[in-house]
């Protein structure tokens, strides 16, 4: 019985202390960037600025739209 207990306590003991033991890092990078990612780093990001083709009925939704325009009738109002 006695060495039961001691070995269920040292099953215990050594079963939570792994658990703060620093982890290991699963991948590293050694050397250099992939040449995918060297030319992902030299690419500039370009933004689109026409919007004119752009439906915002169907993207923002028409509920949504007839709210944000009483909202903007109200501060326009609020204002005068």
């Amino acid at each position: 019985m006695k060495a039961s207990i001691t070995a269920l306590t040292l099953f215990a003991v050594t079963a939570t202390t792994s658990a703060f033991a620093p982890a290991t890092p699963a991948f590293t990078r050694v050397g250099t960037p992939l040449a995918a990612e060297a030319e992902a780093e030299k690419q500039e990001v370009v933004l689109d600025t026409n919007f004119d083709d752009v439906n915002i009925v169907k993207l923002l939704g028409l509920a949504r739209l007839k709210k944000k325009a009483r909202k903007n009738k109200s501060k326009a109002n609020d204002g005068k």
